[in-house]
């Protein structure tokens, strides 16, 4: 059974680990930075639990907007592969929307690779983002680099 609750910095390695069993969307940049990030933006994380063990296979963090107190940016999203397809991404982003509806806040944000970048598993990221009722917000022309543009997603809760 896999249940969706706070993580807390005993999950930290599991939720790299997550990541490292992603690298189309986890490079060692992307680890590094996310490492850095666990110590200050809030999470959940989906656990495995077998008997007294439990297991990361999943993980969302947020943080709240600097400036916008009616907005909140998902920053870190993954879910291990042989849980993917099974709801686990929808129930993580759910967790958040909850939260955001607990603290008064209005909106989530997520920022990814934009439909002009033509990479596969980004592709997956946008249909996922959007099946979720995310919408285009915005495009940042060469945001990451040139020709890396950058696709802010909004949905309003």
């Amino acid at each position: 059974m896999v249940q969706i609750r706070e993580a807390s910095p005993s999950d930290y390695e599991g939720m790299l680990s997550v990541a490292r069993s992603l690298p189309e969307w986890f490079n060692e940049q992307g680890l590094r930075e996310m490492a850095a990030d666990l110590r200050t933006h809030h999470g959940f994380v989906a656990v495995r639990r077998t008997g007294a063990e439990e297991q990361v296979v999943g993980f969302v963090t947020w943080l709240p907007r600097v400036g916008d107190v009616n907005l909140v940016e998902l920053t870190w999203l993954g879910v291990t592969p042989q849980f993917q397809g099974r709801g686990l991404g929808r129930r993580l982003v759910e967790a958040v929307a909850d939260r955001c509806g607990q603290i008064g806040v209005s909106a989530m944000e997520v920022t990814t690779l934009a439909d002009s970048v033509d990479y596969a598993p980004y592709a997956r990221t946008r249909a996922f983002y959007r099946k979720l009722g995310f919408r285009d917000w915005r495009v940042d022309a060469d945001f990451y680099g040139p020709g890396d543009d950058r696709l802010v997603l909004r949905k309003y809760l």
